[in-house]
């Protein structure tokens, strides 16, 4: 859709609710006083300064953009445009009405309450602008919050497939785990030292592989959880469900490692008594379906809203832009956690038919 279609909808929208709000709210404040015709209009000529001002505010919304400024200057900046923005709208509202309807002017109509009345609907109306322009005609970015859903589109066929690479945190953590194991428990440190080997070999080896068949993925990913097992002393069950049906089926090489990752780092590490992990991948119709949930224990809607912060910024950009390369627009994506259940989902929706990216792969 184009600025100018976006900007029609908006306004649409706005002004459909505004109509029957604004218009209840002047009956009510002056019951018998005004004919409804004349409120109608009146209501009509309070909207439209709102719609003139809001082609003036969202050239500058462009410049105040909440990834460019600190949190104190975005908020300071917008209480200081909201109230000129809110006097300016009452003086172009309340000027029309009174030049258009002189004849209201002499009749008993309480004025300051009516202001007093404009006056936060102007604030409201000010947020509902410039919370449009961030909604429809901004740059779009990933949405941190308790549920995101996407569908993805297909990027350029030229476009690299961006790689995913084994987090340096986690080797650090194996690493510095056999350190400290060494005396102790040499057996462990033996194991902890042997096990991140074949996963660096395995991520080495498949660094410029697309895809790879999924029991070759859950190989590694087994790898990865006893590691982590290890190194927390199993405070967290794992759980899996795939169809054995499925194990040839060819996936994104290290698709599902790094979202186990991050539901260990924020959803099982976070929790004094740890957790659980489950993994599920089926078929439906034409879609391989992958499921990764986690356990979400202490304060489950900051806790949420937080491990979805760091998703984004661990690794699922880079899965999603890599699943739109290879899939196009065949592949579906959902984030979403469910407090009630105390548990954080990520779903993923793959053709059960290999998309032509990864047919190219695999015949090679």
């Amino acid at each position: 859709m184009n600025p100018i279609k976006k900007v029609l909808k908006f306004n649409a929208i706005l002004w459909g609710s505004w109509l029957p709000v604004s218009t209840v709210a002047l009956i009510l404040q002056n019951p018998g006083a005004v004919s409804l015709p004349v409120i109608l209009a009146i209501s009509a000529l309070l909207f439209v300064p709102a719609v003139v001002l809001s082609l003036l505010w969202w050239p500058i919304c462009n410049q105040i953009r909440r990834n460019r400024l600190s949190d104190v200057v975005f908020a300071g900046t917008h209480i200081a445009l909201g109230a000129i923005f809110v006097v300016l709208w009452l003086a172009m509202a309340s000027g029309s009405a009174i030049v258009l309807f002189p004849e209201i002017v002499s009749l008993p109509i309480d004025w300051q309450g009516i202001l007093a009345w404009l006056f936060p609907i102007g604030i409201l109306l000010y947020a509902i602008i410039t919370g449009g322009y961030y909604w429809l005609l901004s740059p779009k970015v990933i949405v941190a919050g308790s549920t995101q859903k996407s569908t993805l589109h297909p990027a350029p066929k030229t476009q690299p497939v961006p790689h995913i690479q084994l987090n340096p945190r986690f080797i650090y953590e194996m690493l510095n785990f056999a350190h400290d194991s060494i005396t102790g428990s040499p057996g462990t440190a033996r194991k902890v030292l042997r096990t991140t080997i074949e996963m660096l070999q395995h991520a080495i080896r498949n660094k410029s592989t697309d895809t790879l068949a999924l029991a070759d993925e859950m190989t590694f990913v087994r790898h990865y959880l006893e590691l982590e097992k290890l190194r927390l002393k199993d405070r967290f069950h794992f759980e899996e469900n795939i169809d054995p049906n499925l194990l040839g089926y060819p996936i994104p090489a290290m698709m599902l490692q790094p979202l186990l990752e991050n539901a260990i780092e924020h959803g099982i590490e976070t929790a004094e008594d740890g957790g659980w992990i489950r993994l599920n991948i089926n078929q439906q119709d034409q879609n391989v379906i992958a499921v990764v949930e986690n356990s979400v224990t202490i304060a489950p809607s900051r806790r949420v809203e937080r491990q979805m912060i760091q998703q984004d910024l661990s690794g699922l950009r880079n899965l999603q832009q890599r699943l739109a390369l290879i899939y196009g627009k065949d592949v579906q994506f959902s984030a979403q956690s469910i407090p009630e259940e105390q548990l954080f989902r990520v779903k993923f929706y793959l053709p059960a038919r290999p998309a032509a990216r990864i047919s190219e792969t695999v015949s090679q």
